[in-house]
């Protein structure tokens, strides 16, 4: 569960093997993976992607994504460039679970 300190979250289904990277202020995804293979960008029409090696690899890739976002938050609000930002991510899993009601 995402905290006042959170600043992204990084949501993984594992019944598609996708995650989603967003910004918690404001909710944009800014980062999707699928496999191996990670896109990111505000404009979907725009997005840059990369292919990784492995899952692991490009879940590491997409937290870089959120401290770049972070910094250039940071850097627009009027914070010194020279400063090392990091982004404060929340993990969490997005499947939806199946309940039963009971009903026959």
């Amino acid at each position: 569960m995402p905290n006042n300190h959170d600043t992204h979250v990084i949501i993984h289904y594992r019944d598609k093997d996708t995650s989603i990277l967003a910004r918690l202020e404001s909710e944009m995804v800014i980062c999707g993976r699928e496999k191996c293979k990670v896109a990111f960008g505000e404009d979907p029409r725009a997005q840059q992607q990369r292919v990784f090696l492995s899952k692991d690899a490009a879940i590491s890739f997409m937290k870089v994504i959120a401290d770049e976002d972070q910094r250039q938050i940071m850097i627009h609000a009027g914070h010194p460039e020279d400063t090392v930002y990091a982004a404060r991510i929340c993990v969490r899993e997005g499947d939806k679970k199946i309940v039963s009601a009971g009903v026959m």
